[in-house]
């Protein structure tokens, strides 16, 4: 029961938002971020061990570009879930916003890993649209 308490924890710390600040999800007031720049996982073990897989993530793109919480949905294992929030943590963003000005905008980020292919990361980004 303390490991469960432990874990809920510890899974909490990466859902909060940062400083406090108000996340907003895509709808009429609020525009999607748009992507900028993002580079290729670092390769490691879990290229050698031809590992692959798909790991599902929620983020939130803060109102200067940069990736601020990130929360796993869909594991792929340690390893990989490892490269992929060190992955979505690099990608840099124009902010999406909310009466003209930059906000966090919460995202779903879709990271898949084929040791088949000569690009080890494809990606898609989903808006996370409010349910109101």
């Amino acid at each position: 029961m303390r490991n469960l308490w432990i874990a809920v924890s510890f899974g909490l710390m990466f859902v909060v938002p940062i400083h406090g600040q108000d996340v907003y999800r895509v709808n009429e007031q609020v525009t999607q971020p748009t992507l900028r720049e993002m580079s290729q996982p670092k390769y490691g073990e879990w290229n050698l061990k031809q590992l692959g897989g798909l790991v599902r993530m929620e983020i939130d793109v803060m109102p200067d570009g940069t990736v601020g919480t990130v929360a796993l949905v869909k594991s792929a294992g340690a390893e990989l879930d490892a490269v992929a929030v060190d992955a979505a943590k690099r990608i840099r963003f124009a902010p999406g916003t909310k009466d003209g000005k930059p906000v966090a905008v919460r995202l779903a980020l879709d990271l898949r890993f084929d040791p088949r292919t000569n690009i080890p990361m494809r990606f898609s980004l989903v808006p996370q649209a409010d349910s109101n």
